[in-house]
């Protein structure tokens, strides 16, 4: 499953493209191993504490940043 995070977004959100999540932090509360986590552009100044991080490198929660978005 993706989940999108997006700094324009107001929480809370679905982690849906048309709802992203507001923080980091709400999508690695309910991202699991083999999910994708799409970060929108901007500053996110948070702590995160990812619950998992997956099983193995072929099938662990992956972070990238949302295409054509940067800080």
């Amino acid at each position: 499953m993706d989940y999108y995070v997006s700094k324009k977004c107001k929480a809370p959100g679905e982690g849906i493209l048309e709802k992203s999540f507001a923080t980091i932090k709400e999508a690695v509360q309910i991202a699991r191993p083999g999910d994708k986590i799409i970060i929108g552009g901007g500053l996110y100044r948070e702590w995160v504490n990812p619950i998992m991080g997956g099983n193995c490198d072929a099938d662990r929660i992956t972070y990238i940043n949302k295409q054509g978005e940067t800080i």
